[in-house]
């Protein structure tokens, strides 16, 4: 399959981030609901720079919740995706690279050429290409995220996307 899979992005791809609480959430104190994704989901790991995500024309989000659930833990809790389209990943000022894993032949990571080192602070260049992804991306919260398999809409019944 991942011979199958082009090398080159294309601009409308739509990339998924997956997201989890509490690291990649806006809750509102008052609800407990999640009102929207923090700046943070589109950092990279300390000593790194790659953002993980999944180019889901080649894959699924049954396929991306499951390698969510993978990552999940104690003090983290998968809520659902952000999606966005590579073009507006790339007129955030951002780069994409084709990243294949033999877990996740669709894998890609947004990278911003700076690696951050642990407790330091992005400059603030590249806090305002981060801010400008999140602003461009849409969050799909699961609405069954204990469940094994997606049950939330598919990435072509999204309206505001």
């Amino acid at each position: 399959m991942s011979s199958l899979i082009p090398d080159t992005i294309q601009n409308d791809e739509t990339l998924v981030r997956i997201i989890f609480s509490p690291y990649h959430v806006r809750v509102n104190k008052k609800t407990g609901k999640i009102r929207g994704i923090k700046n943070s989901a589109f950092h990279s790991i300390p000593d790194m720079d790659e953002v993980s995500v999944t180019r889901i024309n080649y894959s699924s989000f049954d396929v991306c919740k499951a390698q969510a659930k993978k990552m999940e833990n104690d003090s983290k809790e998968y809520q659902g995706f952000a999606v966005i389209k590579y073009i507006d990943v790339i007129e955030s000022g951002a780069f994409v690279k084709v990243t294949k894993t033999i877990d996740n032949p669709a894998h890609a990571d947004i990278y911003y050429n700076i690696i951050k080192k642990r407790g330091e602070a992005y400059p603030a260049e590249i806090l305002l290409v981060i801010e400008s992804i999140v602003s461009k991306s849409t969050f799909i919260e699961d609405p069954s995220p204990s469940e094994d398999k997606w049950q939330g809409k598919g990435i072509n019944d999204l309206t505001n996307f």
